[in-house]
């Protein structure tokens, strides 16, 4: 309830890229330090028969680099 009420109070010229940057932090666990240190070069739209989906490449701290995969709608493909 909560989460969709953050959404729905999103209210900008900004709002398709603040509803990208909440989805992200919240479907990935990343923290925002690891969010911002993003690039371009780090995100890739995949298609396959069985359906599309981002595929992130994160830097996490302290960790080995971890691939996650979200659809359009947000959910993590396993």
């Amino acid at each position: 309830q909560d989460q969709k009420a953050l959404l729905e109070g999103i209210d900008s010229r900004n709002a398709v890229r603040d509803t990208a940057i909440f989805l992200t932090l919240q479907v990935t666990g990343m923290r925002i330090s690891e969010l911002v240190m993003l690039d371009v070069d780090d995100v890739d739209w995949v298609e396959t028969p069985t359906g599309n989906f981002y595929e992130v490449d994160l830097e996490k701290a302290g960790a080995p680099d971890l691939i996650v995969k979200i659809t359009p709608d947000g959910t993590v493909v396993e």
